[in-house]
């Protein structure tokens, strides 16, 4: 069975030898994360006195965005309540639909299984489905400068749709695991401005901005 994909084929490539390095760049930036946590919960306590107004967050609520290099899109909403230590959860979303396709691709973009036509083409339709919900903890290390780590459940598919009407899921550029994330939070007369990043189990990582208020 012939497919007319080396477009696509090439493309794959490109997206896969970029977001290596981003792997690479974030399995390095997880133990850093780790190391400011601790650092940050050994000085907790001696930054207990009480905070300006204007630095005051007991509630906190933020709308996100998130980016990769594929590239794909997902937007999320954050609430988290912290003074020095606190907590959050977040959870995001793309703009994709097609969870799953009728068929697989296989990690060389064969189908598997018995495909039902002998020739098929991509139409150049594509779905990018993205979804996360994850958690965790924030630490203020300077003020108005907090940190936050946390972990969750992660999951992105890629889905080509083709000439003949078939949606195909792509073993390669899909994943779906443990989510890892990280990053800094920015508070300033009860606005707050986050950015950080997210991976699914290290396979893939995608930047996040947020911008909210306190109350």
């Amino acid at each position: 069975m012939h497919f007319g994909w080396l477009s696509i084929l090439l493309c794959i490539d490109c997206y896969m030898a970029v977001n290596k390095l981003f792997i690479t760049f974030s399995k390095c930036l997880v133990p850093l994360a780790f190391v400011a946590l601790l650092l940050c919960a050994s000085t907790a306590n001696a930054q207990r006195k009480e905070l300006p107004e204007e630095w005051d967050m007991s509630h906190m609520v933020m709308w996100g965005v998130g980016a990769s290099v594929a590239p794909q899109w997902s937007f999320g909403i954050t609430y988290g309540q912290v003074r020095i230590l606190g907590w959050y959860v977040s959870a995001y979303t793309g703009t994709g639909y097609h969870f799953n396709g009728d068929y697989e691709l296989n990690r060389s973009n064969r189908p598997i299984g018995d495909y039902p036509l002998q020739e098929d083409y991509f139409n150049g339709r594509t779905s990018k489905a993205r979804f996360s919900i994850t958690g965790g903890m924030l630490f203020r290390t300077v003020k108005p400068l907090w940190f936050y780590v946390g972990t969750g459940y992660s999951y992105r598919s890629v889905v080509y749709n083709t000439q003949g009407g078939y949606w195909l899921k792509s073993q390669a550029n899909s994943y779906s695991s443990v989510a890892i994330e990280g990053g800094l939070i920015y508070n300033f007369r009860r606005v707050v401005i986050s950015a950080g990043f997210s991976t699914i189990g290290f396979s893939y990582i995608d930047g996040r901005l947020g911008v909210g208020f306190t109350f």
